[in-house]
C-alpha cells in the first residue's frame, strides 16, 4: 500500500496549473519555498473534510498578483479583493475534490475566508510534511499551502469511475 500524500500533492498541483491558466498564468513549480517578501499580500483559506480525509489549503500572493488577473471592472476595495482571493481558494480545492473523487476520497468543502493586510506572517509547520509550495508566475510568486490528514488505512483507488460529473466554472464575481 502506498502513502497517499505525494499522490494528491501532483494532483493539487495539475489543479494549479488548470485553475491559473484559465486567467493567462503558467505556473512553474519552484523546489525551493521561500516564504513571500513582506509587503500588501492577500490571503485566502478554506477547509475540507470527509471519512477519507480532513485539511485546509490556502493560497497567498502579493496584492499587485491578485490585481493582476481581477476583472478590470472590479472595484478597488480591500473586501471584494478578498472576497475573489477566497473564490480562487475555493475553486483551487474544488478542483482538487474532483479529482479524487474518482479515485475513491469523498471530501467536503467549508466556506472560503480571506484577509488582505500588511507583512502577512504564515508559519511552516515543524511536525507536518512540507505543507508550503511556491510557484513562479510572469506576475509575482504564487504560494499554496495544503494540510492533509489521511484515514490511517486510506490509499486511492487505481480505479477510475464517474459516477456523476462535477461541474467546474471560471470565477463569478456577485
Amino acid at each position: 500500500m502506498s502513502d497517499p500524500y505525494p499522490k494528491i500533492i501532483v494532483l493539487l498541483r495539475g489543479a494549479a496549473h488548470e485553475l491559473f491558466a484559465l486567467y493567462g498564468l503558467s505556473l512553474v513549480p519552484s523546489a525551493a519555498c521561500a516564504l513571500p517578501a513582506k509587503g500588501r499580500q492577500v490571503l485566502g483559506t478554506i477547509g475540507f473534510g470527509g471519512p477519507d480525509m480532513k485539511g485546509a489549503l490556502a493560497i497567498l500572493a502579493d496584492e499587485t498578483f491578485w490585481r493582476s488577473i481581477a476583472p478590470p471592472e472590479q472595484p478597488k476595495d480591500d473586501a471584494i479583493l478578498a472576497d475573489m482571493v477566497g473564490e480562487f481558494a475555493n475553486m483551487l480545492l474544488g478542483r482538487l475534490r474532483n479529482a479524487v473523487l474518482p479515485l475513491g476520497a469523498e471530501v467536503a468543502t467549508a466556506i472560503p475566508s480571506a484577509v488582505c493586510g500588511t507583512d502577512l506572517a504564515p508559519h511552516r509547520s515543524s511536525v507536518a510534511k512540507p505543507d508550503w509550495h511556491m510557484f513562479r508566475t510572469d506576475r509575482g510568486p504564487l504560494f499554496v499551502r495544503f494540510q492533509v490528514a489521511f484515514r490511517r488505512d486510506f490509499r486511492f483507488s487505481e480505479e477510475t469511475e464517474w459516477s456523476v460529473r462535477p461541474n467546474e466554472a471560471d470565477l463569478v464575481l456577485f
